[in-house]
């Protein structure tokens, strides 16, 4: 269930998520619509992966660390 005093759904600037009687039906049915479009794209930053167990990048794992630095050493 989608609380709207945590989730917010803005369509074209409109709040929407107060006036849907079945809001997770008509999200689902809303998102569908607009990926069946042909000019959408989609932009993730930085860690929009790290939910699903991707490493982070705000801190280089040491193994990359070491390598870099090794290979600047070599030059």
């Amino acid at each position: 269930m989608l609380d709207g005093e945590k989730n917010k759904v803005f369509i074209g600037g409109e709040e929407k998520l107060d006036n849907w009687e079945r809001p997770i039906e008509r999200l689902k049915l809303s998102l569908k619509n607009y990926l069946e479009l042909n000019n959408v794209s989609f932009l993730f930053g930085a860690g929009s992966s790290i939910v699903l167990g991707s490493v982070s990048i705000a801190n280089i794992p040491i193994q990359i660390e070491n390598r870099i630095k090794k290979h600047q050493e070599e030059y």
